[in-house]
């Protein structure tokens, strides 16, 4: 062997040696910290900017329900809510996770709507798919189209489901 074949299967072994412990650094790390079974709860319980600041004020057109004594009532606005906590949950009826959780929101709807209300807001969707979607999965309670997805924006969602509380005082 010459002197510059030694010195090529020299680098090569260190390249190999190199290439080696990074792969296994990046295992122990991911291990340790990003494969965990609870690692969305680092996301999740994370403070949001909006915390403590006014809800942004909407007046969006209404889905459902449009029963008799509603049907002059064809907007959805955040201040008739004023003076109660509010649960805004942004779906689509393309979501399959919002597919999932549409009836645990209506059960805690029928649980406690005299506490509190609930608002349902479709982003990025048309009326007839947002109906048939609430029709099919029996929403009760407000629901409202944010067709542009402009509301959704301003509360800072990136993603269907989300689900925003606003307390009393409007925050």
């Amino acid at each position: 062997m010459n002197k510059v074949s030694k010195i090529n299967s020299r680098k090569a072994h260190i390249l190999v040696g190199v290439l080696c412990c990074s792969f296994f650094t990046m295992i122990v790390f991911l291990s340790a910290f990003g494969l965990k079974k609870d690692s969305h709860k680092r996301i999740t319980n994370s403070p949001s900017t909006l915390n403590g600041m006014i809800a942004y004020p909407f007046n969006l057109q209404r889905i459902l329900p449009l029963q008799p004594d509603e049907n002059r009532l064809r907007k959805i606005s955040l201040k008739s809510y004023k003076g109660k906590p509010v649960i805004l949950n942004f779906w689509a009826s393309w979501c399959t996770s919002c597919q999932r959780e549409a009836q645990e929101l209506e059960s805690f709807w029928q649980k406690h709507k005299k506490q509190i209300s609930v608002v349902g807001i479709a982003v990025h969707d048309d009326m007839k798919s947002s109906r048939n979607f609430a029709q099919r999965h029996g929403k009760s309670y407000p629901l409202a189209l944010d067709e542009d997805g402009a509301v959704a924006i301003e509360y800072g969602v990136t993603g269907v489901p989300e689900t925003i509380l606003i307390d009393a005082a409007g925050t």
